[in-house]
Order: C-alpha cells, then sequence, then structure tokens
C-alpha cells in the first residue's frame, strides 16, 4: 500500500503536465493583426481559483505550414526564463505578474513570415495544460503616394467619370430620338379628318351609284376597289 502512496503525487503532476486543454480559463485575443516591420505584444491571463498551482508557463508559435517552435519558458516559482533559439531570438520580450497572472510578449521588427498562431500555455497543479491560441497576421504596408502618383490617380478618376457621363448622355439621347420616332410614325400614319370624311362619303356613294347607274354585277377589280375603300 505504501508504494502506491508514494506514486500517487508523482501520477498527479505527471498528469498536469501531459494533459493540454484549451479552456475557457485562459483569456487571449483571438485575432491580431499588424504591419511588417512593426512592434506588436500578445497578452494573455490565467483566471485562477482555489488550489490551483502554476508550474510553468510558455510561448510556442505555430506557422501556417506547421511548422511550431517554443519561444519562452518560464517557472515562476524560481523566476528564470529561458529563450530557447527561434524565428524571434533577439527580437522577443517576455513578461509575466505574479499575482495577477498575466503574461506577454513582445515582438520587434515584425516579419511577413511570423504570421500564424501564438501559444499561451500554463502548465498548472491539478488541472493540466491549459492554453489560448492569438492568430497574428501581418500585413505589407503600402508605399506613401508621391505628389506625382496622387496627381496620376486623380487625373484616372476625372477620366473614368467623364467616360460615363458621356455613355450615360449617348444612352438617353438614342432612347430620346427613337421615341420622337415612334410618335412622328404614328402621327403622320393617323388620316386627316378630311380623308375621314371622303372615304365615309366615298362608302355611302358607292352602292347608290351601284343601283342607278351600274345595273351589271361589280367585277372583281370594282369590288376589291370597294372593299379596300370601306376598309379604311
Amino acid at each position: 500500500m505504501a508504494p502506491c502512496l508514494s506514486s500517487w503525487p508523482l501520477a498527479l503532476i505527471c498528469l498536469a503536465l501531459c494533459t493540454e486543454v484549451e479552456s475557457q480559463q485562459v483569456v487571449a485575443d483571438r485575432v491580431t493583426t499588424t504591419y511588417r516591420d512593426e512592434n506588436v505584444a500578445l497578452n494573455c491571463r490565467l483566471k485562477t481559483e482555489p488550489g490551483l498551482n502554476i508550474i510553468q508557463v510558455e510561448w510556442k508559435w505555430k506557422s501556417a505550414e506547421g511548422k511550431e517552435e517554443v519561444l519562452v519558458v518560464h517557472n515562476p516559482a524560481h523566476n528564470p526564463t529561458h529563450h530557447p533559439n527561434s524565428s524571434f531570438s533577439g527580437r522577443i520580450s517576455f513578461n509575466f505578474q505574479n499575482k495577477t497572472y498575466e503574461m506577454s510578449i513582445r515582438i520587434t521588427g515584425v516579419k511577413l513570415t511570423d504570421s500564424g498562431v501564438f501559444i499561451c500555455l500554463f502548465n498548472t497543479f491539478p488541472n493540466g495544460k491549459l492554453q489560448a491560441n492569438t492568430r497574428l497576421t501581418v500585413f505589407e504596408r503600402l508605399p506613401p503616394l508621391t505628389p506625382g502618383t496622387a496627381a496620376g490617380v486623380a487625373a484616372m478618376v476625372l477620366l473614368a467619370a467623364i467616360l460615363l457621363a458621356t455613355s450615360v448622355y449617348v444612352v438617353l439621347k438614342r432612347r430620346y430620338v427613337a421615341s420622337a420616332g415612334i410618335h412622328s410614325t404614328c402621327r403622320s400614319s393617323a388620316p386627316s379628318a378630311a380623308e375621314d370624311t371622303d372615304l365615309n362619303y366615298a362608302a355611302i356613294r358607292v352602292p347608290s351609284q351601284t343601283k342607278s347607274v351600274v345595273t351589271r354585277p361589280l367585277t372583281q377589280n370594282e369590288s376589291y376597289y370597294a372593299e379596300v375603300k370601306r376598309s379604311r
């Protein structure tokens, strides 16, 4: 029984070091953005609870390609800080607050290749590893516009506005001309009052003339002419 009791604390310590959990107990910014050659600070904080002991804290970095590096290792009990060799060597500083359990790293001269996921990790007892991730995205800063470049951009914008206004004017003018032509055609094709009177008069007089003068049946040409006149 004694060997089992003596191995129990070792089992708990192993469980604390080997168990990795992304928990709400660790608070950190999910996303951070910056520009190349700027400085950026990443922060995280552990929400403590009674009986929770911090054994070791770490900052890690994981690239988009899956490459992973340890940036900082810190022991709160003995207060040493270790900076392993990494892509951030010489550009990273570390700070840890024992009372508030806040830790941060500051990266100077940020590079485009620094983009990736930064992992804030607390090795605790008895809850194991508690962590939070912050995704850093680094953008390329656009060069400032020179007076010549600014003038060129303004001229291009003005030219585009003129071309757009000209296109709109041409389209509207074509629609107006087409609409005016349709109305003119309709007015010219409509019969005048005199023509309407003549047609009605002809339609009325044709039967009387055929009764008094023509005693034979109308020929095909004459009847076709009469039909056309009546239809109009």
